[in-house]
């Protein structure tokens, strides 16, 4: 056992143990805010991460597959592919197919025609349409910020 980080009470914080099939850290807090509040520090998460990234062995494996690594039967898709240890290994989009430029109506049918989709595009007028039918939405959220201004100062008054 290796002690690694300790509380201000020199109790043990954090302790390491050599396994034969790896390492086991032994955290001796909570991780609910009921003995400490470092689950609400902004380290916290950075924690996390960092113990896992050790505790994974830190391998020059990669992290992630995307479509077109590897052979192309085991990953022409995006989704999960099981291995032959039956472990199940993520496959994501390249983030480059991600663009977020906008296009304009014609363009996108262009695009969905190529691939031989049909698309019902909702008009300008269509979307105008719906906020007049179900735009009280406004008015109940205008009612609600003057209750609530009413009852701010009503309280103030009679607090």
């Amino acid at each position: 056992m290796t002690l690694l980080a300790h509380f201000s009470d020199g109790t043990a914080a954090l302790t390491e143990h050599g396994l034969d099939l790896g390492r086991l850290l032994v955290f001796g807090s909570d991780f609910e805010s009921e003995w400490n509040d470092f689950p609400r520090h902004p380290m916290f998460v950075p924690f996390v991460h960092e113990t896992l990234k050790y505790l994974s062995g830190d391998r020059n494996e990669p992290r992630e597959l995307v479509v077109g690594d590897g052979t192309p039967e085991s990953v022409s898709r995006p989704g999960f592919i099981e291995l032959a240890d039956l472990q199940r290994v993520a496959i994501n989009v390249d983030r480059a197919e991600s663009d977020m430029a906008r296009m304009s109506v014609a363009e996108f049918n262009t695009e969905a025609a190529k691939v031989g989709s049909t698309i019902n595009a909702i008009t300008d007028n269509a979307i105008d349409e719906r906020e007049r039918d179900g735009g009280y939405w406004r008015y109940a959220l205008g009612l609600m910020i003057l209750a609530l201004a009413a009852e701010s100062l009503l309280g103030r008054r009679t607090g």
